[in-house]
C-alpha cells in the first residue's frame, strides 16, 4: 500500500509539472508570434530580375529586307535572333523605364548564296588585273551585331535608338553601319480593342550603303518608315492576330537613286503561346505570317532586278510575297 500510495503521489506531481511546462511553452509561443510576424515584414522578398533574354528563330521562303531588297530566294531562309534586355531604371515619374538591348541577328539558307561573277563590290576588286574576284558561296549569308537603348515615357510611349551593322559572310556587299530611331505608341488605353500601335522610324546610314548596285557611290542617306499594327487577342486561347501595314519614304534620291516613296507593305501574323512548355524554361510562343510588299520606287525596282541580288539581271520584279513561321522564348 505504501508503495502504491507513494507511486500515485509521484505520478500526480509529475503530471502537474508537465502541464505547467506545456502551458508555459504555449504561452511563450503565442507571445512570440507577433514578434515573428514583425521580423518577417523586415525581410525583403527577392527582387525580380532586371536582365532578360529573347531567343527567336524564323523560317521563310526568302530573305526580304525592310528596305525592300530580295537578298536570297533559293531554299529555306533561316534567321536566328538573340536579344538581351538589361534594365537600368524603372520608376513612376515621366520616364518609366530605361533598358539596354544588345543582340545579334543572322541569315542563313539551305541553299548557298553569294554574288554573281562580275557583280561583286569594290572590296573584291583587284586593281592589278582590273577584275573582281568571285568569293565562295556560303550557307551563312549575313551576321548583324545590334546594340540599342529603349526609353519608355509617359507610360504609353517608347523611344528606341539602335545601332546595327550589316556584315556579309560571302563578300556580296561591304559592311554598312546604321542608326535607327524609333518612336512607338501603345494606344490601347485610348482605342481599346481598336488600338493601332503606330510607329515612326527614322533610319540613317552611317557608313556605306544598305542598298546595292550603281548607287553605292551616292553616299549615306536616310528614310522614314511609318507603320501601324492593329491586333486582336482571343482571351480563351490567347491567340493574337495582327495586321501590320507600313510604308517607307526616302529622305532624298541618294537612298534608292531615285526620288519617291519606296514601298508599301501589308501583312498578317498569328501568335500563339506554347503553354505546354515546362515552367522555369521561359515564355514560349510560335507564330506564322505572310507579307505582301509592293515596290514603288523605280530605283528600288532597278536594284532588285540588277543582278546584284537574288533576281537575275533583266528581270522585272515589282512585288513579292514572303511566307514565314517562327518560334521564340523570352526568359
Amino acid at each position: 500500500m505504501t508503495t502504491i500510495t507513494k507511486h500515485n503521489s509521484l505520478t500526480s506531481d509529475s503530471c502537474k509539472s508537465l502541464n505547467w511546462a506545456l502551458m508555459t511553452t504555449c504561452a511563450l509561443s503565442a507571445a512570440s508570434l507577433p514578434l515573428a510576424a514583425e521580423d518577417a515584414k523586415t525581410i525583403d522578398p527577392t527582387p525580380p530580375s532586371r536582365v532578360h533574354f529573347l531567343a527567336d528563330v524564323e523560317f521563310a521562303n526568302e530573305y526580304l529586307t525592310p528596305r525592300g531588297l530580295i537578298v536570297v530566294n533559293q531554299g529555306l531562309t533561316i534567321q536566328p535572333l538573340v536579344l538581351g534586355f538589361v534594365n537600368v531604371y524603372k520608376g513612376d515619374s515621366f520616364i518609366n523605364d530605361v533598358t539596354f538591348v544588345p543582340g545579334i541577328w543572322a541569315d542563313l539558307s539551305t541553299a548557298k548564296s553569294g554574288p554573281r561573277p562580275g557583280f561583286a563590290y569594290s572590296q573584291n576588286f583587284d586593281p592589278a588585273t582590273g577584275t573582281y574576284s568571285s568569293p565562295q558561296k556560303t550557307y551563312l549569308n549575313e551576321v548583324d551585331p545590334i546594340f540599342g537603348v529603349t526609353t519608355t515615357f509617359a507610360k504609353n510611349y517608347t523611344l528606341g535608338v539602335t545601332y546595327t551593322a550589316f556584315i556579309s559572310q560571302n563578300g556580296s556587299f561591304p559592311t554598312s553601319q546604321h542608326l535607327e530611331t524609333k518612336l512607338s505608341m501603345n494606344d490601347t488605353d485610348y482605342l481599346k480593342a481598336f488600338a493601332l500601335h503606330p510607329t515612326v522610324i527614322y533610319w540613317q546610314e552611317l557608313k556605306n550603303k544598305a542598298t546595292v548596285g550603281p548607287i553605292a557611290g551616292f553616299g549615306p542617306s536616310s528614310y522614314f518608315d511609318l507603320g501601324i499594327a492593329p491586333s486582336y487577342t482571343f482571351e480563351k486561347c490567347n491567340l493574337k492576330l495582327e495586321a501590320p501595314i507600313r510604308t517607307l519614304i526616302p529622305v532624298d534620291r541618294r537612298f534608292y537613286g531615285r526620288s519617291g516613296i519606296g514601298l508599301f507593305e501589308v501583312g498578317g501574323k498569328a501568335t500563339l503561346p506554347m503553354n505546354f512548355m515546362p515552367q522555369g524554361y521561359g515564355n514560349w510562343s510560335c507564330h506564322v505570317g505572310v507579307k505582301y510588299m509592293r515596290f514603288l520606287n523605280q530605283g528600288l525596282i532597278d536594284q532588285n532586278n540588277s543582278g546584284f541580288l537574288a533576281e537575275p539581271p533583266g528581270s522585272n520584279t515589282k512585288d513579292t510575297v514572303q511566307v514565314y513561321a517562327g518560334i521564340s522564348s523570352f526568359f
